[in-house]
């Protein structure tokens, strides 16, 4: 794969490009917000359940490729939960 192949593409669709290069730390936060800005333009948002919804998808997708199995409705409830009260004691 050539060096920054995707990078216009991943612009495009407003994803960001992360290097990452042998020796330099580099880390991707699932758990971060960015604010939305709503289809006016003129007023930013956070998007929480948006983001417990990316979040729930990330650790479905582990659990079925590394565990082989997928998340049962209790797991999926206590994703939700606990995310959102992570999000809600940031707020505070």
């Amino acid at each position: 794969m050539l060096s920054g192949e995707y990078t216009d593409l991943t612009k495009t669709l407003g994803g960001k490009v992360i290097k990452v290069e042998q020796g330099k730390s580099t880390g991707i936060n699932p758990f971060e917000l960015e604010p939305d800005t709503r289809e006016n333009g003129d007023k930013q948002f956070l998007n929480i359940l948006d983001k417990v919804a990316e979040i729930r998808a990330l650790l479905a997708t582990i659990c079925r490729n590394y565990m082989g199995r997928t998340l049962n409705g209790t797991e999926i409830t206590e994703i939700e939960v606990v995310v959102n009260q992570l999000y809600a004691e940031r707020r505070n």
